[in-house]
């Protein structure tokens, strides 16, 4: 029996790296596995509304696409097809060029940009770990104590100390993202010499490794745990239970993605105050909601009901009477794309006009609708409320994989010949865990606040600078790109805040 759990862990706040390993030499086409993981990675999240309808969801595409990738090394006939078609690889284009790509995406990734001097980065380390406590004083006085002088003496400690770290992230690494794969097989079951190569050529030598999975479960799920921890930053220790394993336990594949960057521009820490999230039955609970000190420049884009690009004036009638409309109609949307440090990665905000409109914007998600919403993003300054929030999400993926037509890897004639030479081997379960959290920790120095200079126009009257205003105050869909091949690492949804 194999059994498969896949695990993706994601941070967005700052940190230092470890040295990466340098990027192949070849110049390598990474679309495949871009179009893999946005096709399929999309198609998923969709399909798992059918069995979380209402709840907030995270996925990582990118670790989903890259396993499945993996395990379709050691599929054959109709199992070979069916995964071919769920990561969209044409029967014409080889296996090894997914595998490539893939390679090629992780390394850079890897890379992170930047340097790892030890003693810049335990300096930086030990001034993170001031402004965390300096948000922990500033959140106690504010929200326990109600005391607004220490509560603001804290915010300018933060303040100060993030302006320190700013000084110094440029020498530093701008984000860290580790993508690690492996396959833990019982010392009975036999992995071919050709499947263990291709790993090892493609995700590093050592990423299959034998272990007494069925007579010595408990000390396997400690070795698996111990990786899995390893892989995303201490954060995932108990992925794996020893009773998951055991007898007829032959093959554990795993996948872990470990992510944290620093926002390009921060939040400001002493603007975040508790405001009111709109839930879709219209009910209001509390949230915390950041804010920037002053509008910020970012791409922004509106979007009709129809799904048609709304477009946002740069200019508007002094007199409110004679303006025009500024924003789409109720059921249209709007998004943001906010730049982590380095400006290689980024999160994308999709908020619907009203707060019943999730379900509308959902419909019309697919990745060449993504495509398109992206290339209408226009820089300019925008007025951001920001949920900060922490989301965890546990799902099975077998059912939406079976949906998406992935359906004979699970059944007792699963052929994955190519994995051993083995017989009966199915997979019985693929277990998806991601976490993330959005602070306003992710520390950089502060844009400059530019200048308008009012002008008049077409109205025959004084004209003044219109600025969006952008509200992650209800349900809304967020991902995490990379801004330069277009893969999405990280999708999801909130619909509570409180969950």
């Amino acid at each position: 029996m194999l059994s498969l759990p896949l695990l993706v862990v994601a941070f967005a706040f700052a940190s230092p790296q470890e040295p990466a390993p340098p990027p192949p030499a070849a110049v390598v086409d990474v679309s495949p596995a871009v179009r893999a993981t946005n096709e399929l990675g999309i198609a998923l999240f969709r399909a798992l509304d059918q069995e979380r309808a209402g709840k907030s969801v995270f996925v990582s595409p990118f670790a989903i696409a890259s396993a499945l990738a993996m395990l379709a090394e050691g599929a054959r006939d109709e199992t070979a097809a069916e995964l071919r078609a769920a990561l969209h690889l044409p029967a014409s284009t080889p296996l090894a060029e997914l595998h490539a790509a893939f390679r090629t995406l992780t390394a850079r990734f890897a890379e992170g940009g930047g340097n790892s001097d030890p003693a810049l980065a335990q300096q930086v380390l030990e001034l993170r770990e001031q402004l965390e406590a300096a948000r922990r004083e500033f959140e106690k006085f504010h929200e326990s104590e109600r005391d607004v002088a220490k509560a603001e003496a804290a915010a300018e400690r933060g303040d100060a100390l993030a302006y320190q770290i700013n000084a110094l992230l440029p020498r530093l690494d701008r984000y860290e993202l580790c993508v690690a794969n492996s396959v833990w097989a019982d010392r009975a079951f036999p992995l071919r010499t050709a499947f263990v190569s291709v790993l090892a050529q493609y995700h590093g030598p050592g990423t299959a490794t034998t272990l007494d999975l069925a007579k010595d479960s408990a000390a396997a799920a400690e070795r698996i745990n111990a990786w899995f921890a390893q892989h995303t930053g201490g954060q995932i220790r108990n992925m794996v239970a020893p009773d998951r394993l055991g007898a007829g336990t032959a093959l554990v594949m795993a996948s872990a993605v470990y992510f944290r960057g620093q926002w390009r521009t921060p939040f400001s820490l002493r603007h975040t105050q508790d405001e009111d999230f709109v839930l879709a039955n219209g009910e209001r609970v509390g949230a915390r909601l950041m804010h920037y000190a002053a509008p910020l420049k970012v791409g922004y884009a509106a979007f009709t009901g129809a799904g048609e690009a709304f477009p946002t004036p740069e200019l508007v009638p002094a007199d409110v009477a004679k303006r025009p409309p500024t924003y789409p109609d109720d059921d249209g949307f709007t998004l943001v794309e906010l730049p982590y440090k380095g400006d290689e990665l980024a999160m994308v905000v999709l908020v619907p006009r009203s707060a019943s409109g999730l379900a509308r914007l959902e419909g019309r998600l697919d990745a060449s609708a993504l495509a398109s919403w992206l290339t209408h993003r226009e820089i300019r300054k925008v007025d951001i409320a920001m949920l900060r929030f922490e989301l965890r999400s546990e799902a099975s993926l077998r059912p939406s994989l079976q949906r998406l037509g992935v359906r004979r890897v699970f059944a007792g004639d699963a052929q994955l010949g190519g994995i051993s030479d083995a017989a009966g081997l199915v997979l019985p379960a693929i277990d998806h865990t991601a976490a993330v959290k959005i602070t306003e920790l992710g520390t950089e120095a502060v844009a400059g606040i530019g200048s308008y200079a009012s002008r008049f126009g077409g109205y025959g009257g004084l004209m003044v600078p219109f600025i969006p205003v952008f509200r992650a105050d209800r349900p809304f869909l967020f991902l995490v790109r990379d801004v330069k091949s277009g893969a999405i690492l990280f999708l999801g949804r909130v619909t509570d805040p409180r969950t």
